[in-house]
């Protein structure tokens, strides 16, 4: 038998490395084994070249240092005869990276913390997009790249650990560069951010969903799902929507499942959905304030899709009814009221503090209606106009709403106040 791989005196860095022997015996060959430690793996004869045994074997399980591989071949007469050559064992160091994270801004500066762990010691952080080395350094490693370089560029860094003869591991992250100085870091999530508000984040990555505290840099409660959507902050945790149910987490962790769902919204101490499709004409509310339930089994038609809740609980909702969509308002005392019907298209609806938005539409003349709801004046139609739908939905606080429209090539963007005062505040290509 001879062994033509590994060659004596390999070093094996924990990953797969091939075996391959060539094996001639007077009697068929029933099996060749390789072992390296504790591990042992049976090789297996090349159909192309007869004689030849190959397989790969995994080094991570065994100890670092001076090791022995030995390759025992065994023919039909039990017969054995083995090989044995010496192999060096140095497992890859490990390198752990906590920043930059992937979708991170560089405005051009961005800093990189990491270290290594290396079970012989000695090893080092090296910083690169692609051939360039950016930076280099002991372990811990903390320093303050420029990369001004790559201005308004989506970069590739890799954060790498080199052990003392050279072999590395890394990790590759993606930042942005823009040096704009109207643009800044709002928060760095282990993540992507789905919402946020002054102190947490909603984030979901590979393997997650999670709070994230903004100020002490914690993560709060997580859910290993990565599927979930129309996610709400709300005073207590989170709510959001996933598999057509509704969830309700807790900072403590607890996670509460709400019921079947469509139209989800949250606002201030209120999150309000519809209850499909057990009760399909029921709207509900959950009051965080006093954790508790409320039910609106009101006259407000068939097929209810849409809700919004104003932070001081008033209830509006969207509803199918023939080929118009109506919109309700359910008062903090229940009163229900059937504020207006759409002409026969699409409704969009949105509440703030104080303030309620909707729209409709009539897709036969492309004319748009905006109507407005405060506590103080009730329910106005703004105005009708010859535009097309929203351009980026609306927004509505304070008493204002803001809005985009298409018109005329361009997307204009609008904020009202319920008096009627109106402001052009950007315009711009669709």
């Amino acid at each position: 038998m001879t062994l033509y791989a590994p060659a004596p005196n390999a070093t094996l860095n924990g990953s797969s490395v091939e075996v391959r022997a060539h094996v001639v015996s007077s009697h068929p060959v029933t099996g060749v084994v390789a072992t390296i430690g504790p591990v042992t793996k049976s090789l297996v004869e090349d159909i192309f070249v007869p004689t030849t045994w190959r397989h790969f074997i995994d080094s991570f399980m065994v100890p670092s240092g001076p090791q022995v591989l030995r390759v025992t071949a065994t023919n039909s007469m039990a017969e054995e005869h083995y090989v044995e050559i010496p192999v060096v064992v140095d497992q890859l160091p490990v390198v752990t990276v906590t920043s930059p994270l992937t979708g991170s801004l560089a405005n051009p500066f961005v800093t990189v913390d990491a270290q290594c762990t290396d079970l012989e010691g000695g090893c080092s952080i090296v910083v690169s997009t692609g051939p360039t080395v950016l930076a280099t350094g002991a372990s811990p490693f903390h320093q303050l790249l420029d990369l001004s370089a790559f201005e308004d560029e989506t970069v590739p860094l890799t954060v790498a650990a080199l052990d003392s003869i050279g072999q590395g591991d890394g990790e590759l992250v993606y930042v942005h560069v823009e040096s704009d100085p109207c643009v800044d870091v709002a928060t760095i999530a282990p993540g992507i951010v789905d919402t946020w508000d002054a102190t947490r984040v909603i984030y979901t990555n590979a393997s997650e969903t999670g709070i994230y505290d903004r100020a002490t840099d914690a993560v709060l409660a997580t859910l290993p799902w990565n599927d979930a959507y129309d996610a709400y902050l709300t005073p207590v945790g989170a709510i959001f929507g996933r598999g057509g149910r509704i969830y309700d987490l807790r900072h403590d962790g607890t996670l509460h499942d709400r019921g079947p769902w469509r139209g989800l919204h949250a606002n201030g101490d209120f999150a309000s959905w519809i209850g499909l499709p057990e009760m399909p004409t029921q709207a509900h509310v959950w009051d965080f304030s006093t954790d508790t339930f409320e039910n609106h089994d009101a006259g407000f038609g068939e097929d209810p899709r849409r809700t919004a809740m104003t932070t001081d609980g008033h209830l509006f909702v969207t509803k199918l009814l023939g080929t118009t969509w109506p919109v309700s308002h359910i008062a903090p005392d229940g009163t229900l009221t059937n504020l207006a019907t759409g002409h026969n298209g699409a409704s969009n609806v949105i509440a703030g503090e104080g303030v309620a938005v909707w729209e409709d539409v009539d897709f036969l003349s492309d004319t748009t209606r905006l109507h407005m709801w405060t506590a103080a004046g009730g329910h106005a139609t703004l105005d009708t106009r010859d535009w097309t739908l929203p351009q980026g939905g609306l927004a509505a606080k304070g008493g204002w709403i803001a809005y985009g429209k298409f018109h005329g090539g361009q997307v204009r963007a609008f904020r009202r106040s319920p008096t009627g005062i109106e402001e052009q505040i950007g315009l711009g290509a669709p």
